[in-house]
């Protein structure tokens, strides 16, 4: 809720620009406030819940408009490129 109010309070402040809607522009602000800080370094539980929590959503590699941004490799062609 804390997030949510804050976001509110950035989009009365800064407005929405011309090429982005209300809910682009909601959903940057909640990526932003989310986001990990750059450089925070994160432990061996946090990293794996990380990785948990990623390879649980339906869509982990895909952009919302279904641009793939992942892919998976099997071993067999990670061990052709070394």
């Amino acid at each position: 809720l804390k997030a949510f109010k804050s976001i509110l309070q950035i989009l009365r402040e800064e407005g929405v620009g011309a090429r982005e809607s209300w809910r682009d522009s909601i959903a940057r602000q909640l990526a932003e406030e989310s986001a990990i800080p750059v450089g925070k370094p994160l432990s061996d539980a946090e990293m794996r819940d990380l990785v948990q929590r990623l390879f649980a959503l339906d869509r982990y590699g895909k952009t919302p408009s279904g641009k793939t941004v992942m892919q998976i490799l099997p071993q067999t062609d990670i061990d052709k490129l070394f």
